[in-house]
């Protein structure tokens, strides 16, 4: 006898109430991908199996191209998936918070230093690279709630700049990089900040 599950999400518990089944000795999840189904859908597979390998147990299914089984749902269903998504939207990896950033700075450097193989930084439960994702572009995100670390942490990975800390200070709290990332569509984007601070740090350089 198989004992098969088909949870809905009514009550919004359909990802918990798979896991405790599995856990009580359930055999197989009937699941869709990102909870489509009938009034509030069915249990999220894709939530349901991240949340799997997060903790070291293999799902069986391969979500190693994320941004195309989300294009691929979109086009095929004519609905959005939400950009909060767990582990599928467009900004579940981005961290704006200033707090944030320089905690996942720090694990990304602490990771790489000691050469650890298992995943371990604050905030992403799982390496975004194992789903598509890559770090410059999803993870380290600037806005007006950004501070000198995010920044920081930016400008070095993109473009080898290892500032001290005060500039960074400059580059961040009430600075044009803080204002500008307040206008449309400029959030993150490295490429504007980075012409940012070379105005910024050439202006600097003429005082001396």
């Amino acid at each position: 006898m198989t004992l098969s599950l088909h949870p809905h999400n009514d009550r919004g518990t359909g990802v918990a109430d798979a896991e405790l089944a599995l856990l009580a000795g359930a055999d197989r999840v009937e699941g869709t991908l990102f909870g489509n189904g009938e009034r509030t859908g069915n249990v999220d597979i894709v939530t349901l199996a991240l949340n799997m390998y997060s903790h070291g147990v293999d799902p069986g299914l391969d979500f190693s191209d994320m941004c195309s089984l989300v294009e691929t749902y979109e086009r095929c269903t004519r609905m959005q998936v939400y950009v909060r998504s767990p582990y599928a939207g467009s900004l579940v990896f981005a961290a704006f918070s200033g707090s944030h950033q320089d905690a996942i700075a720090k694990g990304m450097k602490f990771r790489q230093k000691n050469r650890l193989h298992q995943w371990n930084v604050p905030y992403l439960p799982i390496d975004p690279k194992d789903i598509g994702r890559t770090y410059d572009a999803d993870v380290i995100r600037v806005n007006s709630q950004s501070g000198k670390g995010g920044i920081g942490y930016l400008l070095e990975q993109m473009y080898g700049y290892n500032l001290p800390k005060k500039m960074r200070e400059h580059f961040s709290y009430g600075s044009r990089i803080q204002g500008s990332a307040r206008e449309p569509c400029r959030s993150g984007c490295a490429l504007h900040h980075h012409s940012g601070h070379d105005a910024d740090f050439a202006r600097m350089v003429g005082k001396q």
